[in-house]
């Protein structure tokens, strides 16, 4: 008889010893980390004029650096990785893992040390949070044995990050400036980066989902899932008119019938020298673009909205 792959020696035809349990995934070489993202975050304090409905009204909520969807902590990009590594397995006991695994950080016991040296690992970094994102195709590598490449990476906080340069077309101010006399400007955004997991198969446990919302699956509340206003997505900046709702070019407190555009002339104007912000007086920033989403790596996707400051 043959030995079986979970080890053991069996004189006779096949197979005569298997040094090992083969019926599960055992890592066969160090883990190989490196950086997910390309850049350190930065610190934005300015709140972000967000676009919101409620009752079937329009408005625009000034929101803080700490509140939904102004959510941006510092982050060096050492503290978002990606590992890799490599695993051996019995063909016929290969069942693919499902994508948002944990990472069992076990695996990497005898080369953390090595990590740390090397400087691609930093010890505040938790590899248990890590999840998977890509599986390879299995590689023969012995008489019924495999070997599978498992990546799994980081699940990113929400960030900005320094943006280019951007011809953004601000909306006229009434009796002071109207949008055919006054040009498009060239200014720098800063680019806003929230990232989402799609866990519909609930893969993931409560200790690793992010109190912010950034898990999407069946129970997700509407406002993490709409693509509307007050949805997911964030809307270009722009100054409406009440009745009825459309887009307008300038920003007034009276239309003719005694009610203000959103924002009003008064609001948009405390938005430039910012008087709007009681807090700490700086300047509102503008979503420049409606937002975009993008897939990063495996089931974790990013929400992409450039700010400009408002002029």
């Amino acid at each position: 008889m043959s030995a079986p792959y979970s080890g053991g020696f069996a004189p006779g035809a096949g197979v005569f010893a298997m040094d090992g349990n083969f019926t599960q995934l055992t890592p066969i070489s160090p883990p190989v980390i490196r950086t997910l993202l390309e850049s350190d975050s930065i610190l934005c304090q300015e709140k972000l004029a967000i676009l919101t409905k409620s009752g079937g009204l329009f408005s625009y909520v000034l929101t803080p650096l700490g509140t939904a969807p102004n959510i941006a902590p510092v982050a060096a990009d050492e503290e978002n990785i990606i590992l890799e590594q490599d695993f051996s397995i019995a063909q016929s006991e290969y069942i693919p893992l499902a994508l948002n695994t944990p990472y069992d950080p076990s695996w990497s016991l005898g080369w953390q040390a090595l990590m740390q040296t090397g400087g691609t690992y930093r010890a505040t970094t938790n590899l248990g949070s890590l999840i998977l994102v890509r599986k390879s195709e299995l590689e023969k590598i012995g008489p019924g044995i495999s070997r599978v490449r498992l990546t799994f990476a980081s699940w990113p906080a929400p960030r900005f990050i320094p943006g280019k340069e951007y011809p953004y077309q601000f909306p006229g101010v009434d009796g002071v400036r109207a949008v055919g006399d006054f040009p498009a400007l060239t200014v720098n955004y800063v680019m806003h980066e929230a990232f989402y997991v799609f866990d519909y198969l609930n893969i993931l446990s409560s200790a690793l989902i992010d109190s912010g919302g950034y898990r999407i699956n069946q129970t997700t509340p509407q406002w993490g899932i709409g693509w509307s206003v007050g949805g997911l997505m964030i809307e270009e900046f722009s100054v409406f008119n009440v009745t009825p709702y459309r887009r307008v070019e300038n920003a007034s407190d009276d239309l003719g019938s005694g009610v203000p555009s959103i924002p009003s002339k008064t609001e948009y104007t405390g938005y430039i020298d910012g008087t709007a912000d009681v807090d700490n007086g700086l300047p509102v920033r503008l979503a420049a673009q409606d937002s975009s989403f993008d897939r990063l790596i495996g089931n974790i996707w990013v929400r992409r909205t450039p700010f400009v400051i408002a002029r």
